[in-house]
């Protein structure tokens, strides 16, 4: 009986490490850890964004030896870096719509229970809601992901500018109206509208209002004396912008019965290959625009267009589904575009991206050489237990004969 538990503790013993092993190897998980500083941003504005990346692999030991941060294609990165010593590399994903900053380090780019930070210098034109992914590689070969999130805000205000044929400050001016032409733009979140304000010496006259990027306005029936002129803009975000007051002096005293109009004349923006001439009177015998005709037009040559689009919708399509996004040349150069691409999952992009191919991204993912070693150790334990019930067996048989002899003897005696 003695020898049987001497040979079960001997048993235990043996399989005590060998489980150690399995199981530290089956539990293992390659986690990762990051964080990002600023979490907010404001379109059209660069700003640097630290990203720190934390080596938490359980049990310890296992370096990081790729990070790849994924980024969306609408994001312009100026610049990057990062604190470690690693091969960068940069691609783009067309149709997924992405971009992937990598860096590699095969002795290991963050070491274990350590961390590292990388950096990209970038801005969007756009309010949003950005989602990057930060993917790591370790020397097991055990893949991860994380994602990160930072709102683009829209705190920039809209461009708003006077434009001919509105008069320069100080101008005096020998008729009873004053031409007002405004352009403005807004490149976040879009523009919401122009309004024009006119003021004589005690209070508001007139003020106009027009949701159109050019808006012309004649003030007319005006009284001689001196008006202040100002323009202001707001985008769909709330930002305000206005222009300097102009002071304007109306000497109506010294206006010459029209018999010949002067003809002041401008072109629109190129829209859709197409040019429109409009002509107002300067010396104000016809108050109302002319439209004088149209020509054609090259947009690359006479107007640069400014391009506002939407994110991909809907985001959460399914691979095989269509996502679409709606563009707007908010220099009304060209007409509003709508774009189709097939829905693309995260998980494609980033695995394309990492060193290795592997067919999906989950937590705690057990890679080929750690299935090799568990599987070895698996065949050990199991001959060890064959072995131990062998031993067993030969001595249950053992204790029997002699048993059995025993009894015979006491027979014969």
């Amino acid at each position: 009986m003695k020898k049987e538990q001497g040979l079960g503790i001997l048993f235990l013993f043996a399989l005590f490490p060998c489980a150690l092993f399995l199981s530290s190897s089956f539990v293992h998980a390659d986690l990762l850890s990051a964080s990002v500083t600023p979490t907010t941003g404001e379109t059209g504005q660069y700003k640097l964004y630290d990203i720190t990346v934390t080596n938490t692999n359980n049990p310890p030991g296992l370096n990081l030896t790729q990070i790849v941060i994924v980024a969306p294609i609408n994001i312009t990165i100026s610049s990057s870096g990062t604190s470690a010593n690693g091969i960068y590399t940069y691609s783009v994903n067309s149709s997924a719509n992405t971009q992937s900053l990598s860096w590699n380090n095969a002795t290991g780019l963050v070491k274990s229970g350590a961390s590292q930070y990388f950096w990209i210098n970038a801005s969007l034109n756009q309010i949003a809601y950005v989602n990057l992914t930060i993917a790591s590689l370790d020397t097991q070969g055990n893949t991860n992901q994380t994602s990160l999130l930072i709102f683009i805000n829209d705190t920039t205000p809209p461009f708003i500018s006077f434009i001919s044929p509105t008069p320069a400050n100080g101008s005096t001016l020998n008729s009873s109206y004053i031409p007002v032409n405004v352009t403005a733009s807004d490149f976040g979140s879009g523009l919401k509208n122009i309004t024009i304000y006119l003021y004589n010496s005690t209070s508001l006259v007139s003020s106009r209002t027009s949701s159109s990027p050019q808006f012309f306005y004649n003030f007319t029936n005006l009284t001689g004396g001196k008006y202040t002129l100002g323009a202001s803009t707001t985008d769909l975000a709330g930002n305000v912008n206005q222009t300097p007051s102009l002071a304007i002096f109306l000497n109506i005293s010294a206006i010459v019965p029209c018999t010949v109009s002067d003809w002041s004349c401008s072109w629109s923006s190129c829209i859709n290959g197409t040019q429109t001439q409009t002509c107002i009177d300067i010396n104000g015998c016809n108050t109302t625009i002319w439209v004088n005709g149209t020509a054609s037009c090259n947009p690359s040559s006479s107007c640069s267009p400014n391009l506002n689009c939407t994110d991909w919708l809907p985001v959460d399509c399914q691979p095989g589904e269509n996502q679409t996004k709606t563009c707007t040349d908010l220099n009304n150069c060209t007409a509003p575009t709508v774009q189709t691409q097939l829905c693309q999952t995260q998980t494609t992009s980033i695995t394309n991206s990492l060193k290795f191919s592997f067919p999906s991204l989950n937590l705690g993912k057990i890679s080929l050489p750690t299935i090799i070693f568990a599987a070895v150790v698996a065949v050990i334990i199991a001959i060890i237990i064959v072995t131990v019930v062998l031993l067993v067996r030969i001595k249950n048989r053992k204790s029997s004969i002699e048993f059995g002899q025993s009894d015979k003897e006491k027979h014969v005696s």
